[in-house]
């Protein structure tokens, strides 16, 4: 309102994703929805893959993340303990690698604590066996200390897990890049689900944990047989929740939206489905026929510019600037349905981010600080590009600034 900005002219609602935004009944979302019926959700893809490994790891008969926190746990809580590990490092493999903490709400905080276990992993182990009786029972009882094979076995997990997240991982930090777009989404899920199913078809678990589960094979075929199915259950897992939670067929419109990432020359009869299935032609006032003309000459600029190594560097949004610069005709219709489509977001991580930010900066011991203040230190944290010395240099040559800066009238009084 304040901007005068339209209700009719919002494409899309990202928000976290509580009740009171996205529920059922009288939520943000389906409220907006009676305003503008063809509002479009922003459903955060990379909470799906989030979720996805969440819902596969409890299918795994080791609790490799309950490991972690046990571990973590012992020795953050001791300095001693801390540092006679440090002596089993010394003694073993010489080079120290520090314990990291993982946060259960983020699972990408799991693949370095896992990996920096890997790497202190058999003084970790001797330290716990020259325990004893004095080891903790719940760690002799996760880590198998009193089992023949339990040292491999929980290894093998590890190395598994650690494969597996970086599969994972490399998703999640594509989809919750700041160049990702909404024309890029199907095809990161997309490519996601394909290097799953090319795991199950080939039953591959990583290098290191074929190799150590073949090592067991040799001494006990069982176990190994039951490892192996205990693996390959996770990633059976992984598919099932995100063909239950993403739209992988080709009627879905993120699919049809592939066209026009730029990978590609545009089929127009592609084109009109995306046009058909969010009605674009009477939103945006499209006219058809002369669309079908510019996506023509979009398509010959394409060929010349596909060749360009400037061109593939960029991501989706630069290459759709760098196409309309280079016309020399009027590409009017086709430009609305880009900038509809770029309006759209891909997930709701930088939503999140503001909201974090914003948690941040309006701390308890600033409490007085009015919602203006914090919207605009918000505008200046995300909007300004600079560095801390130029920024420094800005902000003091400029007097208006520096006065509003120092008056009381970034503060709130009313409950003083």
């Amino acid at each position: 309102t304040e901007q005068k900005i339209a209700l009719e002219n919002i494409s899309a609602l990202s928000a976290d994703n509580c009740n009171a935004n996205f529920g059922t009944h009288h939520s943000l979302f389906t409220n907006m929805k009676t305003v503008v019926p063809d509002i479009i959700k922003g459903n955060c893809h990379a909470h799906i893959v989030h979720n996805t490994v969440k819902f596969a790891m409890n299918c795994l008969t080791q609790d490799v993340e309950n490991i972690i926190l046990k571990i973590y746990s012992h020795f953050s809580s001791s300095a001693v303990r801390r540092e006679e590990l440090k002596k089993f490092v010394a003694s073993v493999i010489g080079e120290w690698h520090e314990l990291k903490r993982h946060v259960g709400t983020r699972w990408l905080s799991l693949l370095p604590c896992v990996d920096n276990i890997l790497l202190n992993w058999l003084p970790i182990r001797d330290y716990f066996v020259s325990l004893e009786d004095n080891c903790p029972s719940i760690l002799q009882n996760i880590l198998l200390l009193n089992e023949r094979e339990g040292q491999i076995i929980i290894e093998i997990y590890f190395h598994f897990v650690s494969h597996i997240l970086h599969v994972f991982n490399k998703t999640v930090k594509l989809l919750e890049g700041n160049n990702i777009t909404i024309l890029d989404v199907y095809t990161i899920m997309n490519n996601l689900k394909k290097e799953l199913e090319q795991r199950k078809a080939d039953h591959f678990f990583g290098y290191d944990t074929n190799r150590k589960i073949n090592k067991i094979e040799e001494k006990s075929p069982e176990l190994s047989s039951m490892i192996h199915s205990n693996l390959l259950l996770f990633i059976e897992k992984s598919l099932i929740y995100l063909n239950k939670w993403f739209d992988f067929n080709s009627t879905n419109w993120l699919n049809q939206c592939q066209i026009l990432n730029l990978n590609m020359k545009i089929e127009f009869k592609l084109l009109e489905k995306i046009l058909d299935s969010l009605n674009l032609v009477n939103k945006l006032n499209i006219n058809v026929n002369d669309l079908y003309s510019e996506i023509i000459r979009v398509n010959d600029i394409i060929s010349k510019l596909s060749n360009e190594q400037v061109f593939q560097s960029k991501n989706t949004a630069e290459k759709w600037q760098m196409l309309f610069k280079s016309s020399d005709e009027n590409l009017t219709n086709i430009f609305k349905i880009i900038s509809f489509l770029l309006s759209i977001p891909a997930t709701s991580a930088f939503t999140e981010r503001i909201f974090s930010v914003m948690n941040v900066k309006w701390r308890e011991e600033r409490n007085r600080a009015s919602i203006n203040l914090i919207k605009n230190e918000l505008l200046i944290y995300f909007n300004i590009d600079l560095n801390c010395s130029d920024a420094y240099n800005y902000f003091k040559n400029n007097r208006t600034l520096m006065a509003k800066a120092k008056s009381n009238n970034k503060y709130s009084w009313k409950n003083k």
